[in-house]
């Protein structure tokens, strides 16, 4: 397909671009609902700290009030993991004054959606399972207060960027295809069928990825490739900057074991030496790590952030590494986490989005920093002391509380155009004009990036 002809807004599932048309919507509603799924990795919690996390996110506990959030829910689930059991809290209780199920936004419960014999007398809360019972997906289960699962934030909103579904206009015709609502109501009128977006005579309506992402056994880049084929897919193949931006943006809901990064459809042609996508279009994005690829490197990764600060580049590899990765189906049968193809604009918008191609005026990132190394001597002036952002007794991954503060002291150092900066202790940052590692003492008291006390891990700033 020819790309540059035509502009793609993309989406997750019934969903535009927020620099697009905005979708129909009702007086004084948002666009769309977001969801993100917390999914236990980090810590389990109950019911009632589930929803004191959500509200303290300005969201809440999700809420499904017809068949096609809850039939878009349960397909964005089959892409996630959660922590021991697949099960996630769900917006829905029992109402202690009214003995009735209701959903966080006070809504009465209508799909009949409870595993067979649910909820229990003594049920209080409900958790939405990914397969339980076996064969059966998407199902509610009643539990009472001291049950630690993941858990599923909801937000309205018009900035629709990662898992959103979009409120679209219902059409005036039944297709064979519109989805009925499973409600416990006989009176309810039934949500009508979606709009097929436009698309070119012989293309699909959209691209579906699939995130595998480690958890069951990482795969070297050859065997990844094979196992989407299996599957009539194909490695993740990124021919334009929208479609990079969707899968940077989707990257930031998913966790791989053990280093957040995906094997994508990229690789070096033996025969002409160029980097190419298994679908045999030439690589036209220039969206690699600095110094990357390396002179023997035969296969890409995406990262979700490396270096810290810098999100969605590609990584050259070889035939020895082991990672998640990411499957791509082009299909009419748009669930999950899709981007739909649109049919172009003839105006151009400001937020038109310029494809980001290996054109020698490309403006160069402003935040990457390369890692130097850890070293006990470091020739330095004290930048900052960022001590809230590296608490070592945290039970917080400390890489993530790492990423944050290097971000931070990166910004100061380009700001006081230093070519260098250090990070020690509980978060001193310290920045230097120049630095030689050949005459600096190597260290290994470093950890996460960070070095302990009176030691430096050097970061070079690369503008």
């Amino acid at each position: 397909m020819t790309y540059l002809r035509r502009k793609i807004l993309y989406f997750i599932i019934l969903g535009l671009h927020s620099g697009s048309s905005v979708p129909w919507r009702q007086d004084g509603q948002k666009a769309c609902s977001c969801y993100t799924f917390e999914n236990g990795t980090t810590g389990r919690k109950n019911w009632r700290q589930a929803n004191v996390s959500c509200i303290q996110n300005k969201k809440h506990l999700v809420v499904l009030e017809t068949v096609q959030e809850w039939e878009f829910i349960n397909q964005t689930m089959k892409n996630q993991t959660a922590a021991r059991y697949n099960e996630w809290h769900i917006g829905l209780f029992k109402n202690s004054t009214t003995g009735n199920w209701t959903w966080v936004n006070g809504k009465p419960l209508t799909l009949d959606k409870w595993w067979p014999h649910g909820p229990g007398k003594d049920d209080r809360y409900a958790l939405m399972a990914k397969e339980f019972p076996t064969g059966s997906y998407g199902l509610f289960g009643g539990m009472r207060g001291r049950v630690y699962r993941g858990w599923i934030c909801e937000e309205e909103t018009d900035n629709c960027h990662g898992v959103c579904m979009y409120h679209f206009k219902p059409t005036t015709t039944t297709s064979p295809t519109t989805m009925v609502d499973n409600t416990l109501s006989s009176t309810r009128k039934k949500p009508q069928e979606f709009v097929v977006p436009w698309r070119p005579d012989g293309q699909k309506a959209c691209s579906c990825y699939k995130f595998e992402n480690g958890f069951t056994g990482r795969k070297n880049w050859q065997q990844s490739k094979d196992g989407c084929s299996f599957d009539n897919k194909h490695l993740l193949v990124i021919e334009t900057l929208q479609e990079w931006e969707f899968i940077n943006k989707s990257i930031t809901e998913q966790k791989t074991f053990p280093y957040d990064e995906w094997h994508i459809g990229l690789f070096k042609n033996v025969t002409t030496g160029e980097w190419t996508w298994v679908n045999g279009k030439p690589l036209t994005l220039d969206k690699w790590r600095p110094h990357d690829p390396g002179k023997d490197d035969k296969y890409a990764l995406m990262a979700n952030e490396y270096p810290p600060g810098s999100y969605g580049l590609f990584g050259g590899i070889n035939d020895n590494t082991y990672r998640g990765w990411i499957c791509e189906e082009e299909t009419d049968n748009c669930h999950g986490a899709c981007m739909y193809h649109f049919k172009p604009t003839t105006t151009t918008s400001p937020t038109t989005m310029v494809d980001n191609t290996l054109s020698s005026t490309r403006k160069k990132p402003q935040e990457f920093v390369d890692r130097v190394g850890c070293f006990s001597d470091f020739p330095s002036a004290l930048l900052g002391r960022f001590v809230d952002d590296i608490d070592w007794f945290l039970p917080l991954p400390f890489s993530k509380q790492m990423k944050k503060m290097v971000k931070k002291c990166s910004r100061v150092a380009i700001a006081k155009k230093l070519g260098f900066f250090a990070v020690e202790n509980y978060g001193n940052c310290y920045g230097a004009q120049t630095f030689s590692n050949g005459r600096e003492r190597k260290s290994t008291r470093c950890n996460f990036g960070v070095g302990l006390k009176d030691n430096y891990y050097v970061y070079k700033v690369s503008l």
